[in-house]
């Protein structure tokens, strides 16, 4: 099971560094709070400094971990609020929004740096089981936002708290926009990911609005609401 931490700053993935210079660790197990203005009192030059010794720390971290080939089901999971909210509020407002609907399992992962400094990309095949809504070839590429970043001990896996990430074997019902221009689709924020429990259970994003509906149900329970809608 991932352990899950929360972070509110818009350039959390620097404050995992500037965390680290203040001896502070953020976990699910001993969550630490870092304070509401970590860079106070510095000039513009010495936040620059750290916020960019930040960025460099994680690129590294980041590297490590993809050349190591570990899990990242491993890591600590931090979540980033950044405010934003559910795409939609019920069901049937989710899948008119979505362009493709689909039950399949998360075939490979690949993570890159963010040029900006901020969260990596996380790109995912998809091998697709079964098409809801929309049409798709046998696999698709979904990308979202997250993956690995330093701690003072470690690391972490950063993920938008609206887009939790999908992580190789995971088999997922998912609400998807195209971008086209990207050649990508991307989950629907916050009610776009289902996950399939190994029971063959559903469980919806902590952020579903609707997740009452779905929680507990079977796959096939919810497929069939889903071809009902």
């Amino acid at each position: 099971m991932r352990r899950k931490g929360t972070g509110t700053a818009a350039a959390v993935v620097a404050l995992f560094a500037i965390g680290a210079l203040a001896g502070l660790r953020v976990s699910a197990d001993s969550p630490k709070v870092l304070p509401s203005n970590p860079l106070g009192g510095m000039t513009q030059t010495q936040v620059d400094a750290v916020v960019a010794a930040a960025h460099a720390r994680n690129d590294r971290f980041l590297a490590s971990f993809v050349a190591s080939k570990q899990d990242p089901h491993i890591l600590p999971v931090v979540e980033v609020d950044d405010f934003a909210g559910p795409a939609a509020q019920t069901l049937s407002g989710t899948l008119a929004l979505s362009d493709l609907v689909v039950q399949g399992t998360v075939l490979n992962l690949s993570f890159a740096r963010n040029p900006s400094g901020g969260m990596p990309t996380a790109t995912a095949t998809l091998s697709i089981d079964v098409v809801v809504r929309g049409q798709a070839k046998s696999s698709i590429v979904v990308e979202q936002s997250g993956g690995p970043v330093a701690q003072d001990v470690g690391g972490a896996l950063v993920e938008d708290g609206d887009d939790q990430l999908i992580l190789p074997g995971d088999r997922v019902v998912l609400f998807l926009r195209n971008d086209a221009a990207a050649g990508v689709y991307r989950p629907l924020l916050g009610v776009g990911v289902m996950f399939i429990k190994p029971d063959g259970s559903v469980a919806a994003e902590d952020t579903n609005p609707f997740g009452g509906e779905i929680n507990g149900r079977s796959i096939n329970q919810v497929l069939a609401m889903l071809a009902s809608s």
